[in-house]
């Protein structure tokens, strides 16, 4: 994988705090972990997480916070 290119995945949000507005996903494939910021949340205003909660991603090779990636994009999985 390229820096910067995307990559389809599936993940859990295990950690989200609403203060900071960012939050961290256990990744299905690869598996690992994925930081996230509520700016790449769908949605108007301030978006949330919820810990539990599944998501189709993209995400990018981008070192964050101990996380190998950052998501990018996310649908909530139905």
């Amino acid at each position: 994988m390229v820096r910067g290119e995307a990559l389809h995945a599936h993940g859990r949000v295990t950690q989200w705090d609403s203060e900071a507005g960012w939050g961290v996903l256990d990744l299905d494939s690869p598996n690992a972990k994925c930081f996230v910021h509520f700016a790449n949340v769908p949605g108007p205003g301030f978006r949330e997480l919820t810990v539990g909660e599944f998501l189709d991603l993209e995400i990018e090779e981008f070192e964050q916070d101990g996380c190998p990636y950052r998501a990018v994009g996310m649908v909530t999985r139905r």
